[in-house]
C-alpha cells in the first residue's frame, strides 16, 4: 500500500514513516516520530545514494526481471562482486561437468537460476547495501556514491572468462575427452 500523501511504500499500515501521514487522514507530530523519520530518511538517502542507476525500481519492486535475465552479471554490474564470483564459478563446473552430457539438466538450471534471480534478487541485494552501509557511518554521500553504482566493466570480464570456459570444454569435447552423445 502507498502512502495517499508522499505516495511512498507504507511500511506500517497505519501511518507513513517518510511524510507522517495517517491512514485516517490526519499527521502524527510526536517528537519520537520526528527522529524516527529523521533516521529513516537519512538512512533512505544513503540506501539510494549506493544504489545509483534506477534506484526506485530496486526499491519499489518486488521482482527484478534484469537480474532473472542476466543472473551473475547482473550481480557483478551491481558490485556485488564476491557472490557474482562465486555463482560465476559455481556455473563454470556445472557447465564443465553436464555440458555434453546432460544438456537439459543445464537448461533447467538455468531456469531455476532465473526464478531465483528474479524473485529475489531486490531483497539480497537491500540487506548487502544496508550491512556495507553500517561499515560506511562516517561516509557522505559523495563518497557512498562512488563506492556504490554500477560497473560494467567487470560483467564484460566475466563473459569474456565465461565464453573461454566453453570454448575450452568444446575444445576438449572435440578431442575425446567427453564421451560425447547427443541427447534422443
Amino acid at each position: 500500500m502507498d502512502c495517499p500523501n508522499c505516495k511512498r511504500e507504507l511500511m506500517n499500515n497505519d501511518y507513513c514513516q517518510i511524510c507522517g501521514y495517517m491512514v485516517n487522514g490526519n499527521y502524527i507530530n510526536s517528537n519520537m516520530f520526528n527522529q524516527e523519520s529523521s533516521e529513516s530518511s537519512i538512512n533512505n538517502k544513503r540506501i539510494r545514494a549506493y544504489i545509483g542507476k534506477n534506484e526506485d525500481k530496486i526499491l519499489n519492486k518486488q521482482t527484478n526481471i534484469f537480474a532473472g535475465i542476466f543472473g551473475m552479471y547482473y550481480i557483478i554490474y551491481r558490485k556485488c562482486y564476491l557472490i557474482g564470483i562465486i555463482e560465476l564459478i559455481i556455473w563454470i563446473i556445472i557447465n564443465f561437468f553436464y555440458f555434453l552430457y546432460h544438456f537439459n539438466l543445464i537448461v533447467f538450471l538455468y531456469i531455476l537460476s532465473f526464478i531465483f534471480h528474479r524473485s529475489f534478487f531486490n531483497d539480497i541485494y537491500l540487506y548487502i547495501i544496508k550491512r556495507k552501509l553500517k561499515k560506511l557511518k562516517n561516509k557522505d554521500l559523495d563518497e557512498i556514491r562512488k563506492l556504490g553504482g554500477t560497473k560494467i566493466f567487470l560483467v564484460f570480464l566475466c563473459i569474456v572468462i565465461m565464453f573461454l570456459c566453453l570454448l575450452f570444454i568444446s575444445w576438449l569435447g572435440s578431442y575425446g575427452y567427453y564421451d560425447y552423445q547427443l541427447p534422443n
